[in-house]
């Protein structure tokens, strides 16, 4: 029986589907972080008040999840090498 030693090898050798789900969470985040400092900037441009805002934000995040959750079971049905060639060719 083997163990893993810690090394970090298994880390580095994670097929690409994994390593694109974690780009694209990091990025999502980053979004987050870039957004949320200028939602008053962008409320004096709408000439929206912060609570309409906040339900664009909301929505956004809402929507992104609800994509998330749509993409992974397509993923899931076709096969996350197809998955990955389809989401590169758009």
């Amino acid at each position: 029986m083997t163990h893993d030693t810690g090394s970090g090898g298994a880390f580095f050798s994670q097929p690409r589907a994994v390593w694109a789900v974690a780009f694209a969470a990091v990025v999502s985040f980053m979004g987050l972080g870039l957004v949320d400092p200028i939602l008053p900037a962008i409320a004096k441009n709408l000439h929206a008040s912060p609570s309409q805002v906040e339900l664009l934000f909301t929505s956004y995040f809402a929507f992104t999840g609800i994509s998330m959750l749509v993409s992974s079971t397509v993923a899931i049905r076709i096969g996350t090498n197809q998955a990955m060639a389809v989401s590169a060719s758009i």
